[in-house]
């Protein structure tokens, strides 16, 4: 992977060119770039990608401050500066999908592929019954855990729990209500109420799609990478 300087230190990216608009993969929580490599292998090699770590998440580097959930939003707009990408499409999964939403606020996007990408945090309680694992193995669910652990093990003193806090405190739902460009959002709907599409505070946008996966849990590039592949081609041709 590559590396970007920034005032608070280091973001790795990497960067697959090809035909425009850019995928731009966005992790979840405690992962990182390599959890969308089953996904990027399934995709045509002539689509531009890329992918990239979050402060503290993989190979970027652990700020020495306090940071909050924009500061995110604000890292991939000074890469996708940097590196000259207009008009990507974002592909967040989880807290990517929210810092997907909140970076529409800051530059112009094609669209938007929200994998299980809350409107808020709060609709997670509300739509799910815990353990939202789907199909995963054992070994998988622990490997995933131990890499949320060690992640979060990164950062200094109350630095996660002071972001965390400016996480839950973000509502993406009046941003996604206005929003004039595609957005697909896909959900798992192991363990979810039979309610669950009102839970989730969707706004009625005729530029949002939803899709549901059948049996799939909330890490949804890991359990159907495949069907994740053809969901972004998907957003590549219209978006174009």
């Amino acid at each position: 992977m590559k590396t970007l300087g920034t005032s608070w230190g280091n973001t790795a990216y990497e960067r697959r060119e090809g035909d425009a608009p850019t995928l731009v993969f966005l992790h979840g929580t405690g992962c990182d770039s390599t959890d969308w490599h089953t996904v990027l292998r399934a995709l045509p090699a002539s689509i531009d990608t890329l992918t990239l770590d979050f402060r503290g998440h993989g190979e970027s580097t652990v700020p020495d401050e306090d940071f909050e959930f924009s500061d995110l939003a604000a890292d991939v707009n000074l890469t996708l500066e940097i590196l000259h990408i207009e008009r990507p499409i974002i592909v967040g999964h989880s807290l990517g999908g929210m810092v997907g939403i909140d970076l529409s606020t800051k530059r112009t996007l094609a669209g938007l592929v929200l994998l299980e990408g809350w409107t808020s945090l709060s609709v997670v309680v509300e739509t799910y019954k815990k353990g939202q694992r789907g199909s995963l193995s054992p070994d998988k669910v622990r490997s995933i855990d131990q890499k949320r652990e060690t992640t979060l093990a990164r950062f200094s003193g109350d630095q996660w729990r002071s972001f965390w806090h400016t996480v839950r405190a973000f509502d993406g739902f009046s941003t996604l209500q206005s929003i004039d460009v595609p957005v697909f959002e896909v959900y798992g709907n192991d363990r979810a109420h039979t309610d669950a599409l009102s839970r989730l505070r969707i706004p009625d946008n005729p530029k949002i799609q939803v899709k549901w996966i059948e049996g799939c849990g909330h890490y949804v590039p890991h359990e159907v990478p495949e069907r994740v592949a053809e969901i972004c081609q998907r957003a590549h041709q219209s978006c174009r």
